[in-house]
């Protein structure tokens, strides 16, 4: 492992200070905790559809009467259109050409005045972006705080943001070629459980773990002993709702 690793450790994202640190991630020397991917990062909860001026909207139920709203991010309203057609509509034309680029909510209401099942969506908009391969949209927000985002001459005053991507992981299950030892079932490493069976010969990790990185000790409060990392991403494949890296050990 070399400087500027980051490693998942119960929880919190740990970033190598120096080059083969110790699995002790209270000494400050080898690592920086850095921030929780349980409270920070981007997940696919921020993940906003990116429309043009004019999109198509399909209805899962037909109907006859539909009214449509927009509303911006401070929940006013900026567009209203009914579409009452002569028999049931399985799809509407959205006309969104008088709106700014920006962020918007839609909601859908059916004859009744209510809303529509599902129909609510957040979205963001921008012709000129809309088909083209992007990867993301940096939005800034300014808060009720005493903080100016440009300074006098109108220019960002901090030009760079850190976004934090939260890793994909996988369950890291332990294959040993002969069954476990009695001792390595009754006290198997911190973050590892024994896979239920008669002669139970693997372990897995209580938790999804980063494709290729971490620290897994084989016995319960043992930092003297690791278990090695998963190398071949070939061997990450889906089992019971869960994706898994299988590690092979030899002896």
């Amino acid at each position: 492992m070399a400087t500027g690793d980051h490693v998942i450790h119960n929880g919190s994202v740990y970033v190598s200070q120096i080059d083969d640190p110790s699995g002790d991630f209270a000494n400050s020397d080898h690592w920086l905790r850095q921030y929780s991917p349980l409270l920070q990062g981007v997940s696919r909860d921020d993940w906003l559809p990116l429309y043009s001026n004019h999109l198509s909207i399909a209805l899962d139920n037909p109907q006859h009467y539909l009214k449509l709203r927009v509303f911006d991010l401070d929940a006013q309203m900026l567009l209203e259109e009914t579409y009452d057609g002569d028999g049931e509509q399985n799809e509407i034309a959205v006309d969104l050409a008088g709106l700014k680029s920006g962020r918007y909510r839609l909601q859908l209401f059916g004859a009744d005045g209510l809303l529509l099942a599902d129909s609510e969506r957040f979205f963001y908009l921008d012709n000129d972006l809309a088909g083209s391969r992007l990867f993301g949209l940096i939005e800034l927000e300014a808060t009720a705080d005493d903080y100016r985002l440009l300074d006098g001459d109108g220019v960002l005053q901090s030009p760079e943001y850190l976004i934090n991507f939260i890793n994909r992981a996988t369950y890291w299950r332990y294959q040993f070629p002969q069954p476990l030892s009695d001792d390595l079932i009754a006290t198997p490493g911190d973050g590892l459980t024994v896979e239920a069976g008669t002669t139970p010969s693997r372990l897995i990790t209580s938790n999804a773990q980063p494709l290729t990185r971490g620290f897994i000790p084989l016995l319960r409060n043992d930092t003297s002993q690791y278990l090695p990392n998963p190398t071949d991403t070939h061997s990450i494949h889906p089992e019971d709702g869960r994706v898994f890296s299988d590690i092979f050990l030899t002896s």
